[in-house]
C-alpha cells in the first residue's frame, strides 16, 4: 500500500481462488470465470491478470512432469 501512497500506478491484478462445485467440473466453469476476471481487470485499465491455476486431476499423477501432463487429452464420457 505504501507504493500506492507514493504514486505508483498498478499494472496487474491477481486472482486468489476459483472454486467450482464438483457437479460442474468439466463444463468450462473455470475457464469462464478466468475470462470474466480478465474482463474486469481490463475494464479497470490493468494490463495483466495473474491467475495461479492447476489442472484438476494432476494430483493423481505426481510423478508425471507438468510438461507431459498438459499434453494429455481427456477422453469425454459417452
Amino acid at each position: 500500500m505504501a507504493c500506492l501512497r507514493e504514486g505508483a500506478t498498478p499494472t496487474a491484478a491477481s486472482a486468489l481462488m476459483i472454486v467450482v462445485s464438483p457437479a460442474l467440473l468439466g463444463h468450462g466453469v473455470s475457464q469462464s470465470a478466468i475470462r470474466a476476471m480478465a474482463d474486469v481487470v481490463g475494464r479497470q485499465g490493468l494490463a495483466d491478470l495473474v491467475a495461479p491455476v492447476h489442472p484438476t486431476e494432476k494430483h493423481r499423477y505426481p510423478l508425471i512432469p507438468m510438461e507431459r501432463y498438459i499434453e494429455w487429452c481427456r477422453v469425454e464420457a459417452r
